[in-house]
């Protein structure tokens, strides 16, 4: 909830696409916590609760933002609905995937290292892709003389 009521405010200080970022920071963060759950380490159940959930609430929110951003209104919901069938793809193949990481190596830490990466992989990517629409950034203007 957190996440998701601050990430409008937090979008139009920094940019979308740093917050959509930021937010997979913490969704790593969180993972790479919880791959390292114990029962002599539970309490890093709370980190991770802390770190991973608010990384979620704020990636939900700001993807819609983001794509509204480079896709416009017109093609919003094709996109919007592109985008959810290929979660989709990866809602439904993890836990399936993090089962066969146990039954193979008896813990499900290599699962939670995998997703982790891949998160991390993702806010690599999201914040090296260019600006939408060719546009500066909110906080650099560019003039012109002619």
């Amino acid at each position: 909830i957190g996440g998701r009521l601050s990430v409008g405010w937090l979008s139009n200080r920094w940019g979308n696409r740093a917050i959509f970022g930021a937010s997979f920071v913490l969704m790593t963060v969180g993972l790479l916590l919880f791959a390292y759950v114990t029962n002599a380490s539970l309490w890093l159940v709370v980190p991770f609760t802390i770190a991973f959930s608010i990384g979620w609430g704020v990636s939900v929110t700001s993807r819609i933002t983001l794509l509204r951003d480079y896709y416009g209104r017109a093609s919003f919901g094709a996109v919007l609905g592109f985008t959810q069938s290929i979660m989709m793809v990866g809602n439904v193949s993890g836990a399936p995937l993090a089962g066969w990481i146990f039954d193979k190596w008896g813990s499900y830490q290599g699962a939670w290292l995998s997703f982790g990466l891949l998160a991390l992989a993702g806010m690599v990517l999201i914040l090296t892709m260019p600006s939408p629409g060719g546009k500066t950034s909110p906080s650099v203007s560019v003039t012109m003389a002619k």
